[in-house]
């Protein structure tokens, strides 16, 4: 945000580039969750997302001592679990094949343990506000305006953050998307390059522009 307020010192825009809000994902369906009241109906209180010390070191230890399986395996089930809230579909699990009865085990502790800590691991708020979204819990009139929606790394994105992108279009923001799909480094967390590959079907009106300059050297 500040970087975006010094380049535009000297533009036409420079009077309104301190509007210009920068998020992450996970932070900007936080906030759409909290201004619809939705928030409070979910968790005790605001909810903290883990991070990955967080997860490693507290939550995959003590979801390993609750279903009396190693930490490893405990992490295997919770990727299992994320892959289904990343991918929307609760057949898709990247990672090695995970029981019913294990699953059930994961989702009476994590049901548990968000609301003792109120806590979320990072795929849940995309999550959440996407389905609450398509259930008619949060109605578009509900979510912030946005006038303009950039979204970069759009190659990273998995099916879910998509889907939220395209709800959030779906109420009047006009997307400008940045991203290549020869760099997708985010297969841990199902990112799905066809998002960008296939944009242009997705948003038929839209078209491309050419980056033709880079800040990350010289």
């Amino acid at each position: 945000a500040e970087r975006i307020v010094v380049f535009c010192a000297n533009q036409p825009c420079a009077q309104t580039s301190t509007q210009v809000q920068v998020s992450t994902m996970h932070s900007l369906a936080l906030r759409i969750l909290r201004s619809a009241a939705v928030l409070s109906t979910l968790y005790p209180d605001d909810p903290l997302v883990l991070d990955d010390w967080e997860t490693k070191n507290i939550y995959d230890l003590e979801l390993a001592a609750d279903l009396g399986c190693s930490p490893g395996r405990a992490a295997e089930i919770r990727q299992a679990h994320d892959a289904q809230w990343q991918t929307l579909n609760p057949q898709s699990i990247a990672q090695s094949a995970i029981t019913q009865m294990e699953m059930q085990g994961f989702n009476a502790f994590h049901s548990t343990r968000r609301n003792l800590y109120c806590c979320v691991l990072p795929g849940e708020m995309v999550h959440e506000c996407v389905a609450r979204i398509q259930q008619g819990a949060i109605q578009l009139v509900q979510i912030p305006p946005i006038e303009h929606l950039i979204v970069d790394e759009y190659q990273d994105l998995n099916a879910c953050d998509q889907e939220f992108v395209q709800l959030l279009v779906s109420n009047g923001a006009t997307l400008f998307v940045a991203g290549d799909d020869d760099q997708s480094i985010y297969s841990f967390r199902h990112a799905n390059p066809a998002g960008i590959v296939q944009f242009t079907n997705t948003y038929p009106a839209a078209t491309t522009h050419t980056l033709t300059d880079c800040f990350r050297c010289t």
